[in-house]
Order: C-alpha cells, then sequence, then structure tokens
C-alpha cells in the first residue's frame, strides 16, 4: 500500500489557482434562463464579472482563478434544461480593478 501524504496530492488538485480575466460568449437559444444561470454558477464559484444579452448571444466578462473560471465555462456551455447552447467562444482579456460581485448590464437596446 502507497502511504502518501495527503498535502501530495499529484498533478490533480494542483494549479488553477493562477488569476485570469476572460471574456466568453455563448450563442443559441438563451435568454432570461441562461443569464439567471450563469450569474447563479458565477456566484456560486465566487467569480467576479458582469453579463449581458446582445441579440443572439449573451456577453459575460468573467474574473477569477483559472480553474473556477473553467468550471463556470463547462457549466454554462451545458446550460440549464430549458436553453439550447449551440456555440460559444472565450478570450483571455485585461482584468478589471473596479469589479466586484457579478452582475447585469443592459445593452444598449434596455434588454438584459
Amino acid at each position: 500500500m502507497n502511504n502518501r501524504n495527503c498535502q501530495d496530492s499529484g498533478p490533480f488538485g494542483r494549479g488553477g489557482e493562477h488569476p485570469v480575466a476572460v471574456m466568453m460568449a455563448f450563442y443559441g437559444m438563451l435568454g432570461p434562463a441562461f443569464v439567471e444561470f450563469a450569474i447563479a454558477r458565477a456566484n456560486r464559484l465566487s467569480l467576479t464579472g458582469w453579463i449581458r444579452e446582445e441579440g443572439n448571444r449573451v456577453l459575460t466578462h468573467i474574473e477569477g482563478p483559472e480553474a473556477l473560471i473553467g468550471a463556470f465555462e463547462m457549466a454554462c456551455c451545458l446550460g440549464p434544461l430549458e436553453v439550447d447552447v449551440q456555440d460559444w467562444d472565450s478570450t483571455e482579456v485585461v482584468a478589471d480593478p473596479n469589479l466586484s460581485g457579478f452582475d447585469i448590464r443592459h445593452s444598449v437596446s434596455g434588454k438584459v
């Protein structure tokens, strides 16, 4: 039997703490259910940023540890049952030092 120190967890559980800022765009049949889902996931993961609907996509600026950003992306790609995420993309961006929490930003048309 291999007695490993619990602090030596191997490659899993290491890394991913590097802070990143990412702009993600999700496309498909999304709407308010997706926005609410994404906000709940961001809050659960203690990420900061914002979300906005823009025509046929939902745009998010999200900041936090790299591993948690990945978890957010995976959760949103799957989405809640009542939406259909057809595509998404993400790009690393410059962090916004003025962010706190995760909020909704309205588009020029006044939509969420």
